[in-house]
């Protein structure tokens, strides 16, 4: 799979190492207030009119909105060495989303219509690409355009004041303009914060 490639490339050129597997360590990230944490720092974004805009690619101006995010909210999980958990999310959302896809359980939105299964085996490149052109950029771990795309569901989005505009239950709105879920589906929840995480960048 491409997030096993990609974990498997990102180990080899020592980029990630292998975190405790002691489940009370330190060590382990509560990566559900990391992914709540990553929409509350992408409706800051969003309300500076900066949300996924190509212009975060030019010099390193997404990088310096990110650090301006941690200095105005000092409380904040989030940090350089969690954007690895970060793009690890992202990926396995991905990877959840297509197997609902093959499954049958939802629908991918083509050229041709919507489709499901084998047939959409065909599109699944193009499917939330924007992940996989970030895993293939030169410095995928940039805080630019395509990282902050998309908020991720099952986490809560809040506004400069706290109050919790919405909680994505299965996909964002983005998502939803290619998929679409068929009637009386379950699909799949995505990880819990429990979910082990293999990897932390080391700085």
């Amino acid at each position: 799979m491409i997030r096993e490639a990609i974990m498997s490339a990102m180990l080899k050129k020592g980029a990630m190492s292998e975190p405790s597997s002691t489940p009370d360590s330190p060590e382990t990230p509560d990566v559900y207030k990391i992914k709540n944490d990553w929409n509350d720092f992408l409706s800051w974004m969003d309300s500076k009119k900066m949300k996924g805009k190509p212009e975060l690619d030019k010099g390193d101006l997404g990088n310096q909105y990110f650090r301006q995010y941690i200095k105005e909210h000092p409380q904040t999980s989030l940090s350089e060495k969690v954007i690895p958990i970060i793009r690890q999310e992202y990926i396995k959302l991905r990877d959840t989303n297509l197997q609902n896809i093959y499954e049958g359980k939802a629908q991918m939105q083509t050229p041709i219509g919507n489709v499901s299964g084998e047939a959409a085996k065909k599109y699944a490149d193009n499917f939330m690409g924007f992940i996989l052109l970030n895993e293939k950029s030169e410095n995928p771990n940039y805080v630019g355009q395509r990282l902050t795309m998309t908020p991720f569901p099952g986490a809560k989005i809040k506004s400069e004041e706290g109050e919790v505009i919405e909680e994505y239950k299965t996909y964002t709105p983005e998502q939803s303009k290619m998929i679409t879920t068929q009637k009386d589906t379950k699909v799949s929840k995505i990880p819990s914060k429990n979910t082990p995480i293999k990897a932390l960048q080391k700085q």
